[in-house]
């Protein structure tokens, strides 16, 4: 009977892994408009230089340019640096910059910017493993996306951290908004 239930299980999770991979296959299109690009432009923006700024973010190795929900023009520009490893832990550094000029120099939070919906989640699709910000007695290890806020054209780091990749991924996925385009082939590093 155990020999039964070992092997069922074993084939549940073989048949859940190749619908993992099927669902990630290479042949998908690319995705339009408001696209996550890789050392490139998305509407306008290139990385570390967002357009009409007042100040630069740093270079990311990935960038976009999304709506801000609620704001008739306004946009967002999204830029991502390398995903650094040290010891047991991976960060996340991204750059959010607005741009919206209907807020009359207010400053602009990380939850206007996103609608509330910032939970990224870091996807290692061949190593079929995704990981979650990590928390510490309901802390969890990130920028305070509430009080984290700029003016127009002026960016704000977020930060995250994540448990190391167990595969020693050379590249993730980035999932920062469930209803944004994923940022692909994000490059991890290791430090030391």
């Amino acid at each position: 009977m155990t020999w039964r239930r070992t092997t069922a299980a074993a084939g549940m999770l073989l048949a859940g892994a190749i619908v993992l991979v099927g669902c990630t296959g290479g042949d998908d299109p690319e995705p339009t408009g408001t696209a996550a690009t890789q050392g490139g432009t998305a509407q306008g923006a290139t990385a570390g230089t967002p357009t009409g700024s007042t100040a630069a973010a740093p270079a990311g190795v990935v960038s976009g340019t999304f709506p801000i929900v609620g704001s008739e023009s306004g946009t967002v520009d999204v830029s991502i640096e390398s995903l650094t490893v040290d010891g047991k832990t991976l960060e996340l550094r991204a750059w959010f910059t607005p741009h919206d000029s209907s807020a009359a120099g207010d400053p602009i939070s990380l939850n206007t910017m996103t609608d509330d919906t910032l939970r990224p989640s870091l996807n290692d699709v061949n190593g079929l493993a995704q990981y979650f910000v990590l928390s510490d007695t309901g802390q969890e290890w990130e920028t305070d996306t509430h009080d984290a806020a700029a003016v127009d054209g002026t960016p704000v780091l977020y930060q995250a951290w994540f448990a190391a990749p167990e595969s020693h991924a050379q590249t993730l996925d980035v999932q920062l908004v469930a209803s944004w385009p994923p940022f692909e082939n994000v490059p991890v590093t290791y430090a030391g």
